[in-house]
């Protein structure tokens, strides 16, 4: 009785502590990763809320943030007005900030 509870508990142990091992890092499977002071700043920032508000605009408009980049009111074929400033000629764009499911229109 007293050798099959202790095998029981052994094997118990070594079950439990096979299942808690820590995994190797898909990147460097059993090696130490090293990071630039770079990647350490991008993964604090990434880490922000500002960050994470960063990441969902790039998610909430895939490919649309490279039209930036040329004229996107010539593009859309529309005029971006600034109050006290004028009309956008260059420089600006439009960009989702909410996810398609949030975003509301009117007629």
């Amino acid at each position: 009785m007293v050798l099959s509870v202790m095998t029981c508990s052994i094997g118990t142990g070594w079950f439990l502590a096979s299942q808690f091992q820590p995994k190797p890092s898909p990147i460097a499977p059993g090696a130490a990763v090293k990071l630039t002071e770079q990647q350490v700043q991008d993964l604090k920032l990434a880490s922000t809320p500002e960050g994470r508000f960063v990441l969902n605009i790039a998610a909430y408009n895939p490919g649309k943030i490279q039209d930036c980049l040329s004229n996107q009111a010539e593009v859309l074929k529309t005029t971006i007005q600034v109050p006290t400033l004028g009309k956008v000629e260059y420089g600006a764009c439009l960009l989702w900030v909410v996810p398609t499911e949030q975003r509301k229109f009117s007629p």
